[in-house]
């Protein structure tokens, strides 16, 4: 009788870590992305002339924010968000800012007549002169001169941080015209001033680990179990801690796993890991301790393997 009854108790488990698995599966791999529209997104106006509209997302992508751009500013948005994946940057926060300015002078314009042998008894007629662009309009009147210069700038930058956890912010400058053309003007030199202070929270960012361990036949009686040294690969979504950063990450959670050794393969799933590396005062900062519940394809009805194991994040 108790045999049997740890028997069912045995396959209860089992029943609920296959659930687990499927479900992080499913989770994982099989939820759409939300687009602009399904999200729920709230505007507020924290400054005079100043719009933020906030997404509940992790990160800012070109298929969220193109429903709230410009039309005129997306080619240029698309352009930096295509930098930051570059740099593998995730971009927290985009803006678009327009700027006009427009300028006025006056002075006396020297003008030189050439040379001629006709007579110059006779003062010549007063020089008039008009020029007129986009940006420019220029008149001359005898040597009275005058200009106005109008101009108009859209300025895109990004707030996001790279696989490091620097704060990191791409800031581009585009003239606007004539009409609603972009003409970038390249950046010099951007200099970030970032307070941070990061507080552990928990978070979803996939990575792959990989290490190895001693695996256990799980049995009724503990005392027939045989340890094998195994292999794992784990597939580590749900973390806590300051960042994605794996220095900065201390937990992780219901990570899938496959363990292998020699004879056989073991699914399952690693409950729990830590990282000794996010310890202070310590030379490591990516080594997991994690153990280890699954089964085999031979007895796939019931737990048939436990372990520990020790991994890296690649």
């Amino acid at each position: 009788m108790e045999f049997e009854m740890t028997l069912s108790i045995r396959e209860q488990l089992y029943g609920f870590v296959a659930a687990l698995v499927l479900g992080i599966i499913l989770g994982v791999f099989v939820r759409p992305s939300p687009s602009g529209s399904d999200l729920n997104v709230t505007l507020s106006h924290p400054a005079p002339n100043v719009a933020t509209l906030q997404v509940p997302v992790p990160v800012v992508t070109e298929k969220v924010v193109k429903e709230y751009v410009r039309v005129e500013d997306r080619t240029a948005v698309a352009a930096l968000l295509e930098e930051n994946r570059k740099l593998k940057v995730q971009v927290q926060q985009l803006s678009t800012s327009i700027a006009e300015y427009q300028s006025a002078g006056t002075g006396t314009a020297v003008i030189t007549l050439p040379t001629t042998t006709l007579d110059t008894s006779t003062p010549p007629p007063p020089v008039h002169t008009e020029f007129k662009d986009w940006r420019l309009s220029f008149t001359l009147n005898g040597t009275n001169a005058n200009y106005t210069l109008t101009q108009k700038f859209a300025i895109i930058n990004t707030v996001g941080k790279n696989k490091k956890n620097v704060p990191t912010q791409l800031i581009r400058l585009y003239e606007v015209g004539p009409n609603e053309t972009r003409t970038l003007i390249p950046t010099v030199e951007t200099t970030t001033v970032a307070a941070t202070e990061n507080l552990p929270h928990t978070y979803v960012h996939m990575t792959i680990q990989a290490g190895a361990g001693a695996l256990f036949a799980a049995s009724s009686a503990p005392t027939t179990a045989q340890r094998t040294t195994a292999g794992i690969g784990v597939v580590s979504w749900l973390k806590r801690g300051r960042s994605i950063a794996t220095e900065e990450t201390r937990w992780s959670y219901a990570a899938p796993a496959i363990a292998f050794t020699n004879t056989d393969v073991s699914v399952g799933v690693s409950p729990i890991a830590f990282n000794i590396g996010s310890l202070p005062k310590q030379p490591l900062t990516n080594i997991w301790m994690t153990p280890f519940i699954g089964t085999t394809t031979t007895d796939y009805r019931k737990i048939t393997r436990i372990g520990i194991f020790a991994t890296a994040t690649f």
